[in-house]
């Protein structure tokens, strides 16, 4: 990794090192606030998960965009804001925006304002300037890597799974702390990931995959109602579980990822 992005490291004296206490985790610090300077004649506003986005070291996708200053063309340096109340409509013309945004940076477009605006597809913006800088880290070594906020990592590290160890984790998708609890056990734990939505469940098939994990079975199941009744027979998974059968259970509800930064807006509400 410290070679993958030796450029990162010499620019900003920072290191991919590994955490002093969780001995699978490896980390870097990003940097920032940097000073940029705005150019308020020429931006772009983006959706708030796209601006977290960048935050954390992407470019901009056009469908990431939600409105732009007039007569914007290809090369052109632009500034980039984050819409954070979600109150641009697609499209928008944003000269002189007086709505809630933050200034995240400066980039170069790839493609006119009507190309941007238009596709959803695509490179829209390379970022050149941030206000706070960290690796990008899609694609890289997805076989051995799973990013992850720390909240996340010690969820998993905190139940402690053991080898022959039969595991539930009730709100399992997309399968990060599944997968973590699977290292953990070093692949040896008996681990069922269930999940209520069926688009989810093969979200942590292919996490598993991915990271070449055996001992994880996804399951499309409510956790909620998975007790089954006590004259019930136990024959399948997807029917549900007699109480008394787990060693131990993972339920981080709504998601430790409460804690992923940077977060611009926490729309969670206590409901959730």
């Amino acid at each position: 990794l410290n070679l993958l992005f030796a450029p990162y490291i010499e620019k900003h004296g920072r290191k991919f090192e590994a955490h002093p206490f969780l001995e699978e985790l490896i980390t870097i610090d990003c940097v920032g606030p940097l000073s940029v300077q705005r150019n308020p004649d020429k931006e772009i506003i983006v959706s708030r998960e796209c601006a977290e986005a960048v935050l954390r070291g992407a470019d901009i996708f056009s469908v990431g965009v939600m409105g732009a200053s007039n007569n914007l063309f290809r090369m052109d340096k632009v500034s980039v804001l984050a819409d954070v109340d979600g109150i641009v409509t697609i499209g928008e013309a944003i000269n002189g925006f007086k709505g809630k945004h933050l200034f995240i940076g400066n980039g170069i477009m790839e493609v006119s304002r009507k190309t941007l605006l238009n596709s959803k597809i695509g490179l829209g913006v390379k970022m050149t300037e941030r206000i706070f800088e960290s690796p990008p880290m899609n694609n890289v070594f997805t076989d051995l890597l799973y990013l992850q906020n720390l909240p996340s990592v010690i969820t998993a590290k905190v139940l402690n799974p053991q080898p022959n160890d039969v595991i539930l984790d009730m709100c399992a998708a997309p399968g990060g702390k599944t997968t973590h609890l699977a290292c953990l056990s070093q692949n040896k734990a008996k681990i069922y990931a269930l999940d209520k939505n069926a688009k989810k469940v093969k979200s942590i098939q292919k996490t598993c995959n991915k990271l070449g994990v055996t001992c994880v079975e996804a399951i499309h199941l409510n956790a909620a109602k998975s007790i089954l009744p006590s004259n019930a027979e136990f024959t399948i998974p997807q029917k549900g579980f007699p109480r008394g059968f787990f060693d131990k259970i993972l339920l981080d509800p709504p998601c430790s990822g409460l804690g992923n930064r940077p977060r611009l807006k926490d729309t969670s509400k206590v409901s959730d």
